[in-house]
C-alpha cells in the first residue's frame, strides 16, 4: 500500500520547546517538515468539509472557521496539537514544584521559573504518555498554526 503522503516528514520542533510546554500547559504542539509540496489537487474540497462538520453548506464556513484559500511555501509541513493534561492541572503541578523549590531555599519570586525549569528537565520521567490529539493541519504554510490555540 502506497503511504498518503510521498514523502517523509522530520521534527523541527525543538525537544526543549516540547518539555516546556509539557510542562507549562499539558500539551505538545509539533511541528513536521518536508520537502514535498502539497499539489493543486490536494486542496480540501467543499464537500469534505460538510462532512467534517467546517462547513455549512457548498461556500459557506461553519461561523468559527476562517478559510484561507491558497499558501505559499517550498515545504509541506504537518502540525500537530496534542494535550496530555488539562492546563489547570499542568498549573497546579507547578505550583506544587513552586512549593518543593521554596523548600530548597528559592526565593518565592524565582520559584515559578525554576519550577517550570524542573518539570520541564524531568518531562521524560512521565513518558509513556496518552495524548488526546486536538488539532492537526497538513499545509505549505509555515505559520498558518499561529494563533490556533490558547498558548501562542
Amino acid at each position: 500500500m502506497a503511504p498518503a503522503l510521498p514523502a517523509q516528514f522530520v521534527l523541527e520542533t525543538s525537544a526543549s520547546h516540547i518539555a516546556m510546554l509539557m510542562a507549562k500547559y499539558g500539551a505538545l504542539d509539533l511541528t513536521f517538515a518536508s520537502t514535498h509540496v502539497l499539489a493543486d489537487a490536494d486542496a480540501i474540497t467543499w464537500d469534505a468539509l460538510e462532512k467534517l462538520g467546517l462547513a455549512e453548506s457548498h461556500g459557506v464556513l461553519a461561523e468559527e472557521f476562517t478559510w484561507i484559500e491558497r499558501t505559499l511555501g517550498d515545504a509541506c509541513y504537518l502540525h500537530l496539537f496534542l494535550t496530555w493534561m488539562l492546563p489547570s492541572v499542568a498549573m497546579d503541578f507547578r505550583n506544587e514544584q513552586a512549593r518543593i523549590e521554596m523548600t530548597k531555599g528559592v526565593p518565592k519570586h524565582l520559584a515559578y521559573d525554576a519550577a517550570l525549569d524542573h518539570l520541564a528537565d524531568t518531562i521524560a520521567q512521565r513518558f509513556p504518555l496518552i495524548c488526546t490529539i486536538d488539532d492537526a493541519c497538513l499545509t505549505n504554510s509555515k505559520f498558518i498554526w499561529a494563533q490556533a490555540h490558547f498558548y501562542l
